[in-house]
């Protein structure tokens, strides 16, 4: 009943549970989004990206294939990164906030 409880009054998280089932759902989910971010950048910004993205219409080119490829490559990792370390930064605080819990928690009972 006391885990319930703590649950309830917000004195445990659910978050710490769950976000490793998140940050495996984004890992395999932001490749497809650069994907589609990629495609779509073209139509919206035709001055400053015309030179990058040229090559979707000629993808059998072998430069504009490189270069597609090279750029997608490195959006992605880029974007698993720092998916990466903002998923490190919140284990890391519930670590903490359960660590202080429970050390207040001792305080109290010993004092």
């Amino acid at each position: 009943m006391g885990a319930i409880w703590d649950f309830l009054a917000f004195e445990r998280f659910a978050a710490p549970h769950v976000l490793f089932l998140l940050y495996y759902l984004g890992v395999f989910a932001l490749p497809a989004l650069v994907w589609q971010a990629m495609q779509r950048l073209p139509a919206s910004s035709r001055l400053a990206m015309r030179y990058l993205f040229d090559g979707f219409r000629g993808l059998a080119q072998r430069r504009t294939r490189k270069r597609f490829w090279l750029i997608f490559g490195g959006l992605v990792l880029m974007l698993e990164l720092a998916w990466r370390v903002m998923f490190e930064f919140f284990i890391a605080y519930f670590g903490i906030h359960e660590f202080l819990r429970i050390l207040a928690s001792q305080g109290v009972n010993s004092g």
